[in-house]
């Protein structure tokens, strides 16, 4: 972790690169979130609203934090849709939405 020192743009915050072991499994997603994924998760009340530059619809998302993550995965536990299975289309009826495929087209 971190950035050699002779890295361009480099941040005072990134430190000296350094081993990091992590302790505990984890998840992650095959693919990004949508601002469309998003927006419905928003729309349920259980994410906060973030702005865009470069518009929404399919776009990843961008300007959230940890804490906004951590808020949209509960909202997918709590919906029970899998991270790797998200809905292909996004409504208000989002409980009932089918699952993507694995191959999902982009």
């Amino acid at each position: 972790m971190g950035s050699p020192e002779n890295e361009s743009d480099r941040d005072d915050s990134e430190g000296q690169q350094h081993e990091v072991a992590v302790a505990k499994p984890f998840a992650v997603s095959k693919f990004e979130v949508t601002f469309e994924e998003w927006d419905a998760c928003a729309a349920a009340a259980a994410c906060p609203q973030v702005p865009d530059h470069w518009g929404r619809g399919k776009m990843p998302v961008i300007n959230g934090n940890w804490i906004d993550a951590k808020q949209y995965v509960n909202w997918l536990k709590a919906s029970r849709i899998s991270l790797n299975q998200r809905p292909s289309t996004l409504t208000t009826s989002l409980m009932r939405a089918k699952p993507i495929p694995e191959n999902r087209a982009q």
